[in-house]
């Protein structure tokens, strides 16, 4: 009986936050998160971001909407990172973008991954922190990786469990399309110097990411 409570209160949570995004059409949503883009900074405290370039193979998969893709370097520390944000038009694109996909389709392995929740601001984002390793012959290269998933009208998820049951599947927000956000390292780093970046390069994205989420400018009421 429980379960079935608990199956009922999140449908009727999720037709909830449909009917939020209603009120605005797909294009219109679409085309005001692409204006809103350009009002991401390129500098966040000590650190300077320039962009990078992305492969034509990948823009074709990817269908973005948004793409950012940018080193930034830490002028105080010499440390750098890559952050990489992909808003796509439809949900399917998503899954390309999705670490565990797209980081062993290069070549890289799983050596672990945790589930984590990182506090930014006044949110708390749920994602999931990796570290991948590729071998060529007896040398061993690392990559750290902090990822988190971004959707309209549900929030942010740690990775894509129950994604296709909650978003892809449901034709009503599949024209919405959703995001992903990953901050790179290279390297094996700790979660302590990872967690302490990532809060610093991501606050800077979160009005942005909550304009996903919600339809709305972040410094807007309704």
């Amino acid at each position: 009986m429980l379960c079935v409570l608990l199956l009922l209160g999140a449908v009727e949570a999720q037709h909830s936050l449909i009917q939020e995004l209603d009120w605005i059409a797909p294009e219109r949503y679409h085309r005001q998160l692409a204006e809103a883009a350009h009002d991401i900074p390129k500098r966040i405290g000590p650190w300077t971001g320039e962009s990078t370039k992305v492969p034509a193979p990948a823009i074709e998969m990817l269908d973005p909407n948004v793409l950012i893709s940018r080193l930034f370097r830490n002028t105080a520390t010499g440390e750098s990172v890559s952050v990489l944000l992909v808003q796509s038009r439809n949900t399917r694109s998503i899954s390309g973008h999705y670490p565990d996909n797209c980081y062993p389709s290069s070549g890289w392995t799983i050596a672990d991954k945790t589930k984590t929740e990182w506090q930014v601001g006044d949110r708390r984002l749920p994602g999931t922190r990796y570290h991948f390793r590729r071998t060529r012959g007896v040398k061993a290269r690392y990559l750290t990786v902090a990822s988190f998933l971004c959707v309209p009208g549900i929030g942010y998820r740690p990775d894509m469990s129950g994604f296709w049951d909650l978003v892809v599947n449901d034709y009503r927000r599949r024209p919405y399309g959703g995001a992903s956000f990953q901050v790179v390292m290279p390297g094996r780093v700790s979660d302590t110097r990872l967690d302490r970046i990532f809060r610093e390069l991501t606050k800077a994205h979160l009005p942005f990411l909550e304009e996903i989420r919600t339809g709305t400018r972040a410094d807007q009421s309704g």
